[in-house]
């Protein structure tokens, strides 16, 4: 084993954590290069539902070498194989700490606001309902992603991360993934942090079970953060907003504000306008700012059956190569037939130099969420002339189709289809559905990954 290089090394000390992490402890204590190799992937990741935050501080506390090994920290409350409510992520500190332990963690908290009170308890308490999470990133420096479902506890009043402002936690941060209920104003020094190219924001809703009775509002210094954020821009490349129903109108104000957003993934779940929300037309002219660097889009927005008109602002995104689009509401029976001339002035609306295009198409009025006949009748008689729409076009998905689950049209139809687009140089795919939505006696079978061809697979007659 000495005689093999680092890389190599690190390569068999992976497989064997990937086996089983005991064997990692093992090797670990062969010789003090296998226990320093070991240790890049003991500590390269940190999951809040497997151990106590307490007890990891401590060891950082104690090691701070190791703080260089967390590259991943997933902070869910929730017990594993349970989806049960995330209460709180409150941790006690137990009375043996040592006193290098006690002043490191210590320092760490009055590096964030003077407390008059010895007990580390206490001043987490005095701190605030996210300040277990802030005295933790603050152990972590050079922690590049996180996933964090927000506790049920924490001051939803409030704008969280506030030590990200001065640079003391998230400095290295790349990739973020926040699970609400939450609002945009919650995680603002997010948007601010130069390293960060990734922010996913799950369920941007208002949850009136969640605020904390008697909480002062804390927006005053919303205006301080964005004005900084006006200042100097965001770095953040990707951005992605799934399940919201408030907040489009910050939404709108950060769209001039990043410097080169390439993704923007957007899913609205909520009915209308109000002032929380802007009109669709007002947001998709907000989005057109980052048509110089914007490539990719997703937009899901219910609201599009309002006006079928309403995505001429998508054509000034010169430089978008990839779209999804969810048409559901445009396809329901009480709204529109879905027939050549819908579809055609559908798409005539959107970016020419489109390379691949994906649309949810499902028909609301059906049963199963799939698409209708009309629907697939209007897309193969489109076929012929869907280069003159968009002559850089080369694959056309319908997200939801799933040759295995036998959604969308009979096999038959399906060939036809997809023989007419192959002469106009197109490939029609299918996109099915995210395993992780299906059920549980779903994702036993439907784990295709290593399926072996010549092999027919049927689930139900």
């Amino acid at each position: 084993l000495e005689s093999l290089p680092n890389e190599l090394l690190l390569e068999i000390v992976n497989q064997l954590f990937l086996e089983s992490i005991d064997q990692v402890r093992s090797i670990s204590l062969v010789s003090r290069r296998c226990h320093r190799l070991a240790n890049e992937l003991l500590y390269s990741a940190y999951a809040r539902n497997r151990g106590d935050p307490a007890l990891f501080i401590r060891t950082l506390a104690s090691v701070p070498d190791l703080a260089r090994c967390v590259r991943s920290v997933d902070w869910d409350c929730r017990p594993l194989h349970s989806n049960t409510l995330v209460t709180s992520d409150v941790f006690w500190f137990t009375d043996d700490l040592t006193c290098t332990e006690r002043r490191v963690i210590t320092n760490a908290l009055v590096s964030e606001r003077c407390c008059n009170t010895d007990s580390l308890d206490q001043q987490l308490t005095d701190l605030g309902t996210d300040a277990y999470l802030n005295l933790f990133l603050s152990f972590t420096p050079h922690v590049r992603r996180i996933r964090i479902a927000i506790p049920f506890m924490w001051n939803y009043n409030a704008i969280w991360f506030k030590p990200a402002l001065d640079s003391l936690i998230l400095k290295n941060l790349t990739k973020s993934h926040i699970v609400g209920p939450l609002s945009i104003r919650n995680v603002i020094p997010l948007f601010v942090l130069p390293s960060l190219q990734s922010l996913t924001l799950d369920h941007v809703a208002h949850d009136r079970n969640r605020i904390l009775h008697g909480t002062p509002l804390e927006w005053h210094a919303y205006d301080i953060v964005f004005e900084k954020l006006q200042l100097q821009g965001s770095n953040i490349e990707e951005f992605v907003v799934q399940n919201c129903s408030i907040d489009t109108v910050d939404m709108a104000r950060l769209m001039g504000l990043f410097r080169n957003l390439k993704t923007f993934e957007f899913e609205f779940t909520g009915h209308g306008q109000d002032k929380d929300n802007v009109d669709l037309a007002y947001l998709l002219n907000a989005v057109t700012q980052q048509k110089k660097s914007l490539t990719s889009l997703s937009l899901k927005d219910c609201r599009l059956a309002s006006d079928r008109y309403i995505l001429q602002e998508l054509s000034k995104l010169e430089h978008l190569e990839y779209l999804l689009l969810d048409i559901t509401m445009l396809c329901g029976s009480y709204l529109h037939d879905p027939t050549v001339e819908l579809l055609s002035s559908l798409l005539q609306q959107l970016p020419r130099r489109l390379g691949r295009l994906h649309l949810i198409a499902n028909d609301p009025d059906d049963d199963e969420l799939r698409p209708s006949i009309g629907f697939s009748d209007a897309l193969q008689a489109l076929a012929p002339g869907i280069k003159n729409i968009f002559p850089a076009l080369h694959t056309l998905g319908i997200v939801g189709w799933d040759p295995l689950l036998g959604t969308f049209t009979c096999q038959t139809k399906v060939k036809a289809m997809q023989l007419a687009f192959a002469e106009a140089g197109v490939e029609l795919t299918q996109q099915p559905c995210s395993l992780e939505n299906s059920n549980e006696n779903d994702l036993a079978t439907l784990r295709l990954v290593d399926a072996e061809e010549d092999w027919l697979w049927v689930q139900w007659v």
